[in-house]
């Protein structure tokens, strides 16, 4: 729309929304507030009893859309595809940290933990962990042998339509998993609950935790603890089956992280050349070829050939100022764009108007020729006369302000009589 009102090219609305969106994301100092924890003396009947607390934080679905092949990934327990953006407010109501990009599938608890882990993540106090129980007495140890059969298996179904969907298995898979690894080993006495459902679940969580580990630099992982120095052989045969349906998180980016990765891709513009795919020479200007996404190279204009380096305190200086003279530029043109729109909306409505009295007066004409009792004239013909008024609005308007002492004639005028109602 913007770009048809304002006659420009799809690659300059690219380029200047890519400038508005990395101005704004440069003020998340300012937009996100600051923590304070909720004081000892504290009155407010809704937090009193949360000294010390600092917010409170969820994961909210945000509904996207993405090619076919990423859909599992962003299928939620809902069955929606969407994207999970975790947010902290304070007890204001304002937002202190969002981390949004994350896939559907993924758990809160995964995001949160990533969250933390990043360098500009999210800050929270360490607190001591209780103890927690340990497992049931009735543990099974599977033998190297029975993992390399189930993970086979599990291979053979992530192969088949009829057990495959695209958020994981089909129900009853694991007892079909059981029938199989009863057949390649007779005795071995594995049921579906509790025996292979626990290992499934083990084996992809030591699954994901590596690979998670992988795609992360200097991170680690709790349920990799036990895997220290040990081989995990079925990594590879895991990741054919799970991780094409397995949250990655790397869409996921901070704040901080969106304005260095747009940073990088589109340099900041001294100026905002108002004209599409033009060179403008000035007299003592250089001009220098950026790279601006996601379509084409643009050129922009610098004033002079000194170093852009600086003091920090001149080089955010004229990052305001640019912002300010960008904003004020939006602003002229929203203007623009409301008084256009508010033009349009209002000559809409003044043609409404002028139907519906139209429509008003069509009804009011066949009351009055109904009303009338002309000499020679049938019911036939009144209907006549009332299309023809409909039809015709410059006669509809000689009807409605005629006399009624006229309007008889002029009935019998519109027929092509003398009187005696012959056409």
């Amino acid at each position: 729309m913007m770009g048809a009102h304002f006659h420009r090219s799809g690659e300059t609305i690219s380029r200047q929304f890519h400038a508005c969106l990395l101005a704004i994301l440069k003020l998340h100092v300012v937009l996100l507030k600051k923590p304070t924890p909720i004081r000892e003396d504290c009155d407010d009947e809704r937090w009193k009893y949360f000294k010390n607390c600092l917010g409170a934080l969820d994961g909210t679905m945000i509904l996207v859309n993405v090619p076919c092949d990423d859909r599992p990934k962003y299928r939620t327990r809902k069955g929606t595809i969407a994207m999970n953006v975790l947010g902290v407010c304070s007890p204001e109501m304002e937002f202190t940290y969002v981390l949004p990009g994350w896939e559907g599938s993924a758990h809160d608890c995964r995001i949160l933990r990533d969250a933390i882990s990043r360098p500009n993540g999210l800050k929270v106090p360490k607190e001591s962990s209780a103890s927690g129980g340990g497992r049931g007495r009735n543990k099974r140890f599977w033998t190297a042998q029975e993992d390399e059969v189930l993970v086979e298996a599990l291979s053979e179904l992530a192969v088949d339509p009829h057990w495959r969907c695209e958020n994981g298995f089909r129900s009853g898979y694991m007892v079909r998993l059981e029938e199989v690894i009863g057949k390649a080993l007779p005795g071995c006495g594995l049921k579906a609950t509790p025996h292979i459902d626990s290992r499934i679940k083990t084996l992809g969580a030591k699954f994901r935790a590596i690979s998670q580990m992988l795609n992360t630099s200097g991170f680690s992982h709790p349920n990799c603890k036990n895997l220290y120095g040990i081989s995990f052989p079925h990594f590879h045969e895991l990741e054919k089956i799970y991780g094409k349906d397995y949250a990655t998180g790397k869409p996921a980016e901070g704040f901080a992280d969106a304005v260095n990765n747009l940073e990088k891709v589109a340099p900041p513009q001294v100026t905002l050349d108002s004209s599409d795919d033009e060179d403008v020479l000035g007299s003592g200007n250089v001009t220098q070829t950026v790279t601006s996404p996601p379509y084409k190279k643009i050129k922009t204009e610098n004033t002079t050939k000194k170093s852009k380096r600086g003091s920090g305190g001149a080089g955010s200086s004229n990052e305001l100022a640019s912002l300010q003279a960008f904003m004020k530029d939006m602003n002229v043109h929203l203007s623009t764009m409301a008084t256009v729109m508010a033009r349009t909306d209002d000559r809409e409505q003044r043609a409404d108007e002028r139907e519906q009295k139209l429509v008003e007066k069509s009804e009011q004409v066949l009351e009055e020729l109904l009303s009338f009792n002309l000499e020679g004239v049938t019911p036939t013909q009144v209907f006549e006369v009332a299309n023809i008024l409909t039809a015709q609005p410059n006669k509809l308007m000689i009807f409605s302000k005629c006399p009624d002492a006229l309007k008889g004639a002029y009935v019998k005028s519109l027929l092509g009589g003398s009187g005696d109602g012959s056409a």
